[in-house]
């Protein structure tokens, strides 16, 4: 998932020819990473460095890139770090420093960045939310409910809060709470495929395999290459023997999860398999 970009820079009367070049170069960088050519993106903010060292927008792209899409968190310290030096007051390098400590199992460490950003935004809801993630890996339950639901509070569209508060839920034994957040998820959000995916996955924990089958059929309805949502789909289906279907979104996960190398495509073939018998002895026995 790419975390992008800020605005572009604009070029400024007065700016030294380095300077300048230094800022076309960035632009073409944040554009590239936009398309998702990360080798590219590198390149350039790695070139707009070298023009212009006090570049600080090219030191933070280039550190997300290190931190998201490379996992070299000592170079996104690095970068990150100078992006700060060079512009103190910029809330989302802190932010950063936060998403940072957290890729190094450091949630209260992340918790120190995430609650500075939050003294000067907030409602700044990518804090909120990692802020509530930090105090979940401490098992610090009710902080993270609550900053949860703070970043719920400052965007009901933001439905990843809405999983994590359900999915914490569901850990603790609370269904009805899980479902009750997955619910809201899906009324403010009814075209947000994750909310019916994950009221999906609820339902089947409880047994509801009805309102399981529906809830995942709508979130591949709205996002079809999701292969978390055709297998749980399946296993729904199987649930309520509509073998036909099940197969169908088998082989979809097996010829899709081959392509991705998913763990899960051997299961899904000993899984076909088996229904293939069942549906065999079924026809045998209405014969």
């Amino acid at each position: 998932m790419r975390v992008l970009a800020v605005a572009l820079m604009l070029l400024v009367v007065g700016c030294s020819k380095a300077q300048t070049e230094s800022i076309a170069l960035c632009n073409r960088g944040v554009k590239a990473y936009e398309r998702g050519d990360i080798a590219l993106a590198v390149s350039l903010f790695e070139g707009a460095i070298a023009l212009y060292p006090r570049n600080a927008i090219a030191h933070y792209q280039l550190g997300l890139i290190l931190l998201h899409e490379r996992g070299d968190l000592a170079g996104a310290e690095r970068e990150l770090n100078e992006a700060q030096r060079l512009s103190p007051r910029d809330h989302e390098v802190t932010f950063q420093l936060g998403r940072l400590a957290l890729a190094r199992n450091d949630p209260d460490g992340a918790l120190v960045k995430f609650q500075e950003v939050l003294k000067a935004e907030p409602n700044h809801v990518g804090a909120l939310y990692w802020a509530g993630e930090s105090h979940h890996r401490r098992g610090r339950l009710n902080e993270a409910d609550e900053m949860w639901r703070k970043a719920i509070e400052a965007d009901p569209t933001y439905a990843r809060a809405f999983t994590a508060l359900a999915m914490m839920y569901l850990d603790v034994g609370a269904e009805a709470q899980a479902l009750a957040v997955l619910k809201e998820c899906v009324r403010i959000n009814p075209e947000e495929p994750e909310c019916h995916l994950n009221l999906g996955v609820v339902c089947l924990a409880v047994g509801d395999d009805k309102a399981a089958a529906d809830a995942l059929s709508r979130g591949l309805e709205l996002d079809p290459e999701n292969l978390t949502g055709a297998w749980n789909l399946a296993n729904a289906l199987i649930r309520l023997n509509r073998t036909q279907e099940a197969a169908f979104y088998l082989k979809k996960f097996i010829v899709e999860g081959q392509e991705k190398g998913h763990e899960l495509v051997e299961p899904a073939k000993r899984a076909l398999e088996n229904l293939h018998k069942l549906m065999v002895s079924q026809e045998n026995a209405g014969s």
